[in-house]
């Protein structure tokens, strides 16, 4: 029984790491969003004629 605490740790370890991997990716996705749609936005300003910081 005691032999297999090691694993039970080990699963869990893993488990979090396969969390936070799928985290990254999601907050990447998000990231990669967001900066089209400021490029995109930016790029109607310069259209308009809107002075852009």
């Amino acid at each position: 029984m005691l032999g297999h605490l090691p694993e039970l740790f080990d699963n869990k370890s893993a488990r979090k790491d396969k969390d936070n991997d799928r985290e990254k990716e999601q907050f990447h996705g998000k990231v990669g969003q967001l900066t089209m749609e400021v490029d995109f936005l930016e790029q109607k300003c310069r259209q308009l004629g809107i002075l852009i910081r």
